[in-house]
């Protein structure tokens, strides 16, 4: 089993280190850098994060690609900013409750179901949990910093549970199950909404978003294009491969100023 203590030349005092692709199985050794603020460690054979307690002073941990089935013993990461656990093997989001200063988590590509034991992350301001197996929107409330998030390909059915994220920008829910648009009204400051690959069937209650500037609507089940004359910070449109009627597309798309893409 490789740990860090058999690779050579490390210089114990750096505050950055990289160690992707080294074919490491462990994090032992990683105890003795008690300088550090950056540790890169994607794409290894890492099962567990452990031996991190002396790194208090580590701002962003990138364990990306590797192995590990649990997130756990990160209660000494307290200045911890930025965590990166996509493409591993973790089924459930725990352990998180000293991490109030995080601002930045990746889970993507794991094998969550649900989600979960986010309330201590009041600081979060960027959220992706896409590639899971997740149905439901919940559990969100106390993520009122939250600008970014991304669920993409889940299987998430409805819209919903995303009322105190007034701060939010950007909400990707591409390729999902999601059939009606809706309890979007309190996202007042959103600025980009994804849902293309769903089977909404309906352009609908979406006055209140009124900062809006790309929405994507790609490759659902849209008959006919209505209630988008109030986008007036709208940018991009995207409607391609939608099921709708149109007898002069050239007169739709040079009415309005924006990308209008069908």
């Amino acid at each position: 089993m490789k740990t860090i203590n058999d690779i050579p030349n490390l210089d114990y005092t750096q505050e950055i280190l990289d160690l992707s692709s080294m074919e490491i199985d462990s994090l032992e050794g990683i105890e003795k850098f008690q300088n550090l603020k950056v540790l890169v460690a994607q794409n290894n054979n890492i099962s567990e994060i452990e031996f991190l307690n002396n790194l208090s002073e580590l701002k962003t941990l990138i364990l990306s690609g590797n192995h590990i089935l649990k997130i756990e013993n990160l209660e000494k990461l307290v200045s911890l900013q930025y965590l990166d656990l996509s493409e591993n093997n973790i089924s459930n989001i725990e352990n998180l409750e000293y991490q109030n200063k995080l601002e930045f988590l990746d889970l993507t590509y794991n094998k969550l179901d649900s989600i979960r034991n986010l309330e201590c992350l009041i600081s979060l301001k960027y959220l992706n949990l896409s590639n899971n197996n997740i149905s439901r929107l919940e559990n969100l409330d106390n993520l009122k910093s939250l600008e970014k998030l991304y669920l993409y390909t889940n299987s998430i059915e409805k819209i919903e549970g995303l009322d105190n994220l007034g701060q939010l920008k950007e909400l990707d829910l591409d390729h999902n199950s999601i059939s009606k648009l809706e309890n979007l009204d309190k996202l007042i400051q959103l600025e980009e909404l994804s849902l293309s690959g769903n089977t909404i069937k309906k352009i609908q209650n979406l006055s209140n978003l009124i900062q809006l500037q790309r929405l994507h609507l790609k490759a659902n089940e849209i008959t006919e294009i209505e209630n988008i004359e109030h986008f007036t910070n709208l940018e991009i449109l995207s409607l391609e491969k939608n099921p709708f009627k149109i007898k002069d597309k050239e007169e739709l798309i040079n009415r309005y100023t924006y990308d209008f893409r069908i």
